[in-house]
């Protein structure tokens, strides 16, 4: 199975736009950036799943990516998975 860029980076893009407009919104629209914020930590989360699982060079070099969008470092995951 071979990665796609395009579709990776997308993917990427979604989550930073969701953690983004979250926090914009945050002092007015408490409630809809709790909704927001949620929404890009589920997705990162999923998407860090997708790289800890993975095989290849793309996922090796994106194994960092829960650590930075959700706090969960490879080895957590690894040990708690």
């Amino acid at each position: 199975w071979k990665r796609e860029p395009l579709k990776e980076a997308f993917a990427i893009i979604q989550i930073v736009a969701l953690y983004v407009a979250g926090t914009a919104v945050a002092y007015d629209h408490p409630l809809v950036a709790t909704a927001l914020l949620g929404f890009g930590s589920q997705q990162a989360g999923w998407l860090a799943h997708d790289y800890i699982h993975g095989r290849g060079p793309w996922c090796e070099n994106m194994r960092w990516f829960g650590a930075v969008f959700n706090g969960h470092g490879a080895g957590w995951w690894s040990q708690k998975h």
